[in-house]
């Protein structure tokens, strides 16, 4: 190999492990930017990637096809089969667990969404409240442990004609946000 061709080979292995190392950077300043915690699962996912590609090359004979597809399937794949979330704040380990657990737990509320055949005012409804009217669309926000989504729609449909609903489950962002605006300065 000629000294021309082994320094191209190394400014591209130096672009290549560049380029990863900027966009876990990336990843971790978004994820810290807009929700304020630290998400360590990126090096899970580095992690199981480097070494699916790392077997699959050795098990393809060094072809790269199948290092892609390992970094593309499982590496990808990792952070939404655990569903583990770790919740710090200043230091403090506020919650430790699964998602459903977390939405359960933080995340009550439910909205239901209604079109109404005709534009009407706020429904006036039981152990729920209107949060926003467009038209003949209504979404009603309640508590998901106190009522249930048939029971509402039955007291929707009591009120007006029914054309079309749907429900709607908290993002785990927007729980994420609520837990640390709940925590005290």
């Amino acid at each position: 190999m000629s000294i021309e061709l082994y320094i191209a080979q190394q400014l591209i292995n130096a672009i290549s492990l560049g380029s990863l190392y900027a966009l876990v950077a990336i990843g971790l300043s978004l994820i810290f930017g807009i929700l304020r915690m630290a998400n360590f699962a990126h090096g899970d996912m580095m992690m199981v990637g480097a070494f699916a590609t790392l077997v699959l090359q050795w098990l393809g004979g060094g072809n790269d096809t199948f290092g892609f597809a390992a970094r593309t399937l499982l590496g990808g794949g990792r952070a939404e089969s655990t569903g583990t979330v770790q919740i710090l704040d200043r230091g403090r380990l506020i919650y430790d667990g699964d998602v459903p657990s977390l939405k359960s737990r933080f995340g009550k509320e439910r909205v239901l969404v209604v079109d109404l055949e005709e534009t009407a005012p706020p429904l006036r409804l039981a152990g729920a409240r209107v949060v926003r009217v467009e038209g003949p669309r209504q979404w009603i926000a309640f508590d998901g442990d106190r009522t249930s989504a048939a029971e509402l729609t039955g007291a929707v449909a009591a009120q007006a004609p029914l054309r079309d609903l749907t429900v709607e489950e908290p993002e785990i962002e927007d729980v994420v946000r609520r837990i640390y605006e709940e925590q005290p300065e």
